[in-house]
């Protein structure tokens, strides 16, 4: 843990960054943070909720909870990242040990890998040809669909972030200033560009085969995928945590200030911001048919139109670090130390329903 803090001081981070660290750093190193706050997505029918001992797939029609992973609370177990569904019907989670989990869609096991010597603070990314799962322990592994390693990759500092693919290339951020671009195939590295600060932001992949990613360094950046170029970088107010949303040519995303940005993908001109509303964004944004959604720490929940006019600002209970997700009509808010770990709202910020963890 004393090397994870060392290492630390280099990042240029504001004091709400560093006790963010702080808490995430500490979480990874004891291996059963008290609290964590949650990371959701969603199919059409169901919600899944990882967060502190366990994984809970919720109904998306009336929230009411389908089961639970696992059944019950196991002692040094405790789940932090969004879990991702595969084609193929698995539901993929890691632990804050070391452990990357296979569910079945109705919450039973299907195998495990627990080749890691760290936590999983990011998702794994997913194809239809196999897993790629970025750890704590500075190595992106590469796994098959079935949970064998295939080849694996090391870094010089933390994965945090959720890797890109366009099907030949891997864009691997890291907390070591570099993304990476790594084949598929076998995790060779083709190229590395030092961004000037740690990547805690899953890169945006356009389709004209640019790169999007923010940096707790205060600024995006676009990159070619061909050879690593740095085609533009764009200054913010604080770092940037949350994924980049590119729609229509433009990026829209918050920063660690608080404040909302819509920048133009082709030269990072700011095409307008919309003033700091509550506490910091460390989530990306949800896209809905009118425009986007946003949460901050200070439990806002803020809707903007494409123009950046604000639509509606409304307050859930807790403190909203991950990034709402908008599915089948529902925009669901998850909540850290609130009322209710999760929260359906319609498209005009009214609650639908709300989930709360069974005692």
């Amino acid at each position: 843990m004393m090397i994870e803090l060392k290492r630390m001081k280099k990042f240029r981070l504001s004091l709400t960054l560093v006790v963010l660290f702080f808490f995430l750093i500490l979480s990874a190193c004891t291996g059963a943070p008290s609290s964590t706050w949650p990371g959701v997505t969603a199919t059409q029918d169901t919600a899944y909720v990882a967060n502190g001992n366990g994984v809970f797939a919720v109904n998306l029609n009336n929230g009411t909870l389908l089961w639970r992973f696992p059944d019950k609370a196991v002692t040094g177990k405790s789940f932090y990242a969004a879990p991702v569904v595969t084609d193929d019907g698995q539901i993929l989670v890691g632990d804050y040990s070391n452990t990357l989990y296979s569910v079945d869609l109705k919450g039973k096991q299907n195998w495990i890998f627990d080749k890691a010597k760290g936590g999983y603070n990011a998702s794994p990314l997913t194809t239809k040809d196999g897993i790629y799962a970025p750890n704590t322990d500075d190595t992106l592994y590469a796994l098959t669909l079935q949970g064998a390693l295939r080849w694996s990759f090391a870094t010089k500092h933390s994965l945090w972030a959720q890797p890109a693919t366009d099907g030949a290339l891997l864009y691997l951020p890291s907390l070591d200033h570099n993304l990476y671009a790594l084949q598929v195939s076998d995790g060779k590295q083709k190229w590395a560009t030092d961004l000037g600060a740690a990547i805690n932001s899953s890169p945006t992949l356009g389709t004209d085969g640019i790169l999007y990613v923010g940096t707790l360094g205060k600024e995006v950046l676009a990159v070619k995928t061909s050879n690593g170029q740095i085609l533009w970088r764009v200054s913010t107010d604080d770092g940037v945590w949350g994924k980049l949303v590119l729609q229509n040519g433009n990026l829209v995303f918050g920063d660690t200030s608080g404040k909302i940005y819509s920048i133009s993908a082709s030269n990072g001109k700011i095409l307008w911001t919309v003033p700091k509303q509550g506490g910091l964004i460390t989530g990306g944004a949800a896209v809905l048919p009118d425009g986007f959604v946003l949460t901050t720490e200070t439990s806002n929940v803020i809707h903007v139109d494409p123009t950046g006019k604000i639509l509606w600002n409304q307050t859930i209970s807790g403190k909203l670090y991950a990034t709402p997700i908008y599915v089948s009509d529902h925009l669901l808010v998850a909540s850290m130390e609130g009322d209710s770990l999760l929260v359906s709202l319609d498209q005009s910020g009214k609650q639908l329903w709300a989930f709360v963890v069974p005692k």
